[in-house]
C-alpha cells in the first residue's frame, strides 16, 4: 500500500515538475529510494531541490524537498526528515500543488508514525 501511494504521489509530482530535466531528477531520486538506496537519493533530491530554486520552481522545490525528507527518514535521521518534511509543506501550499501538498503531508505522516506518534496522525 505505501508503495501504491507514493508511485502515486510521484505520477503527481512529475506533472507538477516545470522542467523536463528535474522531472527525470525527481523520477529517479524516487528509483534510488525505492531501492533503498537512501544516500543517492537524498543526492539527487538535492540536485532536483537546486535546479528548482535557480528555475524559480517551486511546485518541483517542494516535491525534491519531499523526497529527501522520506530519505533521510530512511537514513533514520527523523529530526532532519521532519524538518525537511514541514519545509516542504510549506513550500507546496506556497505553490498550491495538490500533489506536492500531498507528498509533504505523506513525508509528515512517515515522521510521526516513526516516532510511535499516532494520535497525531488522525
Amino acid at each position: 500500500m505505501s508503495r501504491l501511494l507514493s508511485l502515486h504521489l510521484l505520477l503527481a509530482l512529475l506533472c507538477a515538475a516545470q522542467s523536463s530535466d528535474i522531472a527525470d531528477h525527481l523520477a529517479d531520486g524516487e528509483q534510488a529510494r525505492a531501492a533503498g538506496k537512501w544516500d543517492r537519493a537524498l543526492s539527487i533530491y538535492r540536485q532536483a531541490r537546486a535546479d528548482a530554486q535557480t528555475a524559480g520552481d517551486e511546485k518541483s522545490e517542494a516535491a525534491a524537498t519531499a523526497g529527501m525528507a522520506e530519505s533521510e527518514l530512511g537514513l533514520s535521521h527523523i529530526d532532519a526528515a521532519d524538518a525537511l518534511a514541514h519545509e516542504s509543506l510549506r513550500l507546496a501550499e506556497a505553490s498550491r500543488e495538490p500533489g506536492a501538498i500531498a507528498a509533504a503531508l505523506h513525508a509528515i505522516g512517515s515522521v510521526l508514525y516513526q516516532r510511535g506518534q499516532f494520535r497525531e496522525l488522525r
